[in-house]
């Protein structure tokens, strides 16, 4: 659902939110219409890919909310896939792409700049991570929001 909200350069969408609700109300026996309003009630049109769909979802429904996609960072020198400007800490998904030697040099004189000059904490997500250890990834995110100061009642 974020992929079909999701604006292109141009301000241009495949639907939007709207047009996915008026369609389900002029079709009140549509086969699944609950799990349509339910995908839209979580979708955001900011994820640039589908594991950053995953990861926020995962993030927001360990009721970690806090997180919204896309935070620029220094008038847009920097750009993180998921963070918190509050506690300062990202979460950052690295696909394969990432895997290019160039682009991992690349990566970490990124991620050294945004916390020793901007004071963010980035985590790192992977394809594996998503698959075999979401409740790591969890245990780190909690555990990086409370070393800034976060309680889960803030």
């Amino acid at each position: 659902m974020d992929q079909c909200l999701r604006a292109d350069s141009e301000g241009r969408t495949l639907t939007g939110r709207d047009e996915v609700l008026r369609y389900i109300d002029a079709h009140p026996r549509m086969h699944r219409s609950r799990r349509v309003r339910a995908a839209l009630a979580e979708a955001d049109g900011r994820a640039e890919s589908p594991p950053e769909t995953h990861t926020r979802l995962l993030l927001h429904r360990d009721g970690l909310t806090l997180f919204t996609p896309q935070v620029v960072i220094d008038e847009g020198r920097f750009r993180l896939d998921l963070g918190t400007r509050e506690f300062r800490v990202a979460v950052e998904y690295d696909g394969r792409d990432h895997a290019d030697p160039g682009q991992q040099t690349l990566d970490v004189a990124r991620r050294n700049t945004l916390r020793h000059d901007y004071g963010w904490e980035v985590i790192v997500v992977t394809k594996k991570i998503l698959a075999d250890g979401r409740y790591d990834l969890l245990r780190h995110v909690r555990s990086a929001l409370h070393e800034r100061g976060w309680s889960p009642s803030a």
